[in-house]
């Protein structure tokens, strides 16, 4: 496991465009990190290796052939359980919720992040305010 998980999005970036390391490369570090650290934290409701990694590999094709679709193309993000993604259910902190779905449908900000090339790797549950029940 390397340290790339712990660079800003602006330092990816650079490094991608650099040649210094591929979307590939960072989100395996990231995974690695969510692994070593998820068991403790509770921090994900869900990770969805496989399908960032096929992401992954599309944005390195596209930065090979220099045509990223935007500065944010291959960097790994996370997305608040509380934006609805398409194909992930979004429990909203809710057992009351079907995690079966049908989930078709981005939230405005998840379908930015997609057109944007971002590689989608997990998801951040929703936490109760302190000092609220």
């Amino acid at each position: 496991m390397g340290d790339l998980n712990w660079l800003t999005a602006e330092d990816i970036a650079a490094g991608f465009r650099a040649g210094r390391f591929t979307p590939g490369e960072v989100l395996e570090d990231c995974l690695a990190q969510a692994t070593l650290w998820e068991p403790r934290l509770n921090a994900l409701t869900l990770t969805d290796a496989p399908g960032a990694q096929e992401q992954a590999k599309a944005a390195e094709r596209r930065i090979a052939a220099g045509q990223a679709l935007s500065p944010l193309d291959g960097v790994p993000v996370l997305i608040k359980d509380i934006l609805l993604t398409k194909g992930q259910p979004c429990l909203r902190g809710s057992r009351t919720v079907d995690a079966a779905g049908p989930w078709n449908d981005d939230a405005p900000a998840v379908a930015r992040l997609r057109e944007a090339g971002a590689v989608l790797m997990a998801r951040t549950p929703r936490r109760k305010s302190a000092g609220k029940a």
